[in-house]
Order: C-alpha cells, then structure tokens, then sequence
C-alpha cells in the first residue's frame, strides 16, 4: 500500500510552517506602538487573557487573545485596543504598569 503523503509534500509542507514563523517573530520583534496606545505616566493597565470569544451563532470562536481595559493615553484621551496579541500587550506593558485581571 503506498502513503498518501508524499516527501516533496512534507518538507514544503515543513519549510511553510518555518517561513510562516520566522515572519512572525520579525514581525512581533519590529513591532512600533501606535501613538495612542501610550498610557499616561503612572497609569496602570489592566488585561484579561481570552481563549475564545462568542460568536453571533450562539457559539463561541478561539480568540487566543488579550482583552486590554480602557485607560489614558498621554494626550489625556481614553485609549480601547480592545483584543490584542501578545506582542503587542507587551510593547503597551514596556511603558505602563499592566495588571493581569482573572476572569
């Protein structure tokens, strides 16, 4: 009986997952704040890790995300990023103080 995967289908199969992850380190190590998202000197910021999210179905889909609570930008406006990647809740925590809130 012969496989029904092939060896060319592997390894390019192999090298996709290793571009698709080296694409994303670089992007997450060049990751530049949007303005915005600068907290205020001394301001806090809270976040919630969030596994999954409901959906309009009555179901729910896989978010695999962080939900950020509103806080103060230093312009003095409220900023929302709403649910963010990691590397991104890390480039806001590099400059303000985050708190993890359990669910």
């Amino acid at each position: 009986m012969k496989g029904k995967f092939s060896l060319p289908a592997i390894l390019g199969s192999l090298a996709l997952v290793a571009v698709a992850f080296v694409y994303n380190q670089y992007h997450a190590s060049n990751f530049t704040l949007p303005a915005e998202w600068e907290a205020a000197p001394g301001q806090s910021v809270e976040y919630t890790y969030v596994r999954r999210l409901p959906d309009r179905n009555g179901g729910y889909k896989v978010a695999d995300c962080y939900v950020v609570q509103p806080f103060q930008n230093k312009t003095g406006s409220t900023a929302d990023p709403g649910c963010i990647k990691k590397y991104k809740l890390d480039a806001i925590c590099k400059q303000a103080h985050c708190i993890e809130q359990s669910e």
